[in-house]
């Protein structure tokens, strides 16, 4: 978590003098001749690895000429070596020396929720500039995760003021609709969702999200054949989304249909997102229709590894083990998916995995016959 939040500060925070030239910055970077030759130094060190070395000359830099550019660079190595105290005092001297800068709020704000401060992390987002587009995208962002949170423990309430939180102040991108659709969508709300889907449509007529927004909407509105049905012309047009691959092969998996054609589009889907849980689950259920089942387990083990907190992973292993006659690791990992499930509320719980409730416990009924037999 550290290393990938360090990598999106580099990617998205760093500075250079090239892509900088605002009055602001360039008297940021007014260095006296001996503080260059320093930096310069400094910089040389980092490149070869030697970060004490260069930690060392940038703090020197920074208490006599306290800069933008120094303060961004303590701040990166402090991170990198989880030094989260330093990363956060230094986030902090810049945020109150450059209080009109985007950076050290956004940084501040992943900080204190990577310390588990969530409420913390959210305060230090509104104290942002309400036209950042970066401060308004995270704010969005943290509004849904409340929703989903409030939906998962059943306060209904509650989730409806975040997601009306976003549609009245938030509202500023794609991304902001598609989580607006997405939420009414969990609500059971098709009309407010698809309501939101054309007014988002009217502004982004040539999205291909929200086209594939439609599709999901259509399963639920209409049928799954019909959404099939769509799916089937839209990967045509979309040959490289992820989403749509995995779900058209999902989809033909699960209806026992055309099953190594959906190996196949589920192998695609992985191709364009390897690391993604939800691809990998696929594939290893496509193992299990194919009776590769050791394969199978193989792959839910990955799957796992990307997302440990998703049930129908876990039933799937169980169901998987059941096969082989590993009853014991079937009982754990049925018994593990129906606790992730009875965590959430179950009036909003996702259709597929309401789906699976009795069956799971169905089937730890009978293994536990199994061993009292």
């Amino acid at each position: 978590m550290i290393f990938k939040l360090l990598i999106l500060i580099i990617l998205t925070g760093c500075l250079s003098t090239q892509e900088q030239k605002t009055p602001e910055i360039k008297e940021e970077l007014m260095f006296s001749s001996s503080e260059e030759l320093n930096f310069l130094l400094a910089e040389d060190f980092l490149t070869q690895g030697k970060f004490k070395e260069a930690e060392k000359i940038y703090l020197q830099i920074f208490e006599k000429n306290p800069n933008f550019i120094v303060g961004q660079k303590l701040f990166i190595l402090s991170l990198g070596q989880k030094q989260l105290e330093s990363a956060i005092m230094y986030a902090n001297k810049l945020h109150v020396m450059f209080p009109k800068r985007t950076e050290p709020i956004l940084w501040l704000s992943d900080l204190h929720r990577l310390q588990g401060d969530s409420q913390s992390s959210f305060s230090i987002l509104r104290e942002g500039s309400q036209d950042d587009p970066l401060i308004v995208q995270k704010i969005s962002e943290k509004l849904f995760e409340n929703f989903q949170n409030y939906l998962d423990q059943g306060l209904e309430a509650k989730a409806l003021q975040s997601l009306n939180e976003i549609e009245k102040n938030y509202l500023f991108n794609e991304q902001s609709y598609i989580m607006l659709i997405m939420g009414y969508q969990r609500l059971k709300n098709y009309s407010k969702s698809t309501q939101v889907l054309k007014e988002a449509q009217g502004i982004y007529p040539h999205s291909r999200d929200l086209e594939f927004q439609e599709i999901i909407l259509v399963e639920f509105i209409e049928s799954i054949d019909k959404a099939i049905e769509k799916m089937e012309s839209f990967i045509i047009k979309y040959p490289q989304f992820g989403k749509g691959l995995n779900y058209l092969g999902y989809a033909y998996i699960l209806k026992s249909t055309q099953l190594e054609k959906g190996y196949s589009l589920i192998q695609r889907a992985l191709e364009c997102e390897p690391k993604n849980p939800y691809f990998k689950d696929s594939l290893g259920w496509a193992e299990y229709h194919r009776e590769n089942y050791r394969e199978a387990l193989k792959i839910f083990e990955e799957a796992l590894k990307l997302d440990s907190e998703e049930p129908i992973i876990y039933f799937h292993q169980g169901k998987t083990y059941l096969k082989l006659e590993k009853f014991d690791k079937a009982q754990v990992a049925f018994d593990k998916a129906l606790k992730l499930i009875e965590k959430k509320s179950q009036k909003f719980l996702d259709p597929e995995v309401l789906s699976i409730l009795d069956e799971l416990h169905e089937q730890l009924k009978k293994l536990q016959n199994h061993k009292s037999g």
